[in-house]
């Protein structure tokens, strides 16, 4: 869905949020906030390889080639 998002309106500006549902779980407890980030960030690095994109290219998700 993002993707659509990025390639529709790419000068919209995007947040990411988190729902932690677990009551035992204390995630602010457990991670650095600017850890996350760092890591999120370096999200924003990756890309496919091309053998990658040919390998989703040549396989059928829910019944349907996209070919």
């Amino acid at each position: 869905m993002l993707q659509f998002i990025l390639e529709t309106v790419p000068e919209h500006q995007r947040f990411i949020s988190f729902i932690n549902r677990s009551v035992e779980v204390h995630l602010g407890d457990l991670i650095d906030a600017d850890e996350l980030r760092e890591q999120l960030d370096q999200t924003k690095k990756l890309r496919f390889h091309k053998s990658e994109l040919i390998w989703l290219a040549g396989n059928t998700f829910y019944g349907r080639a996209y070919l």
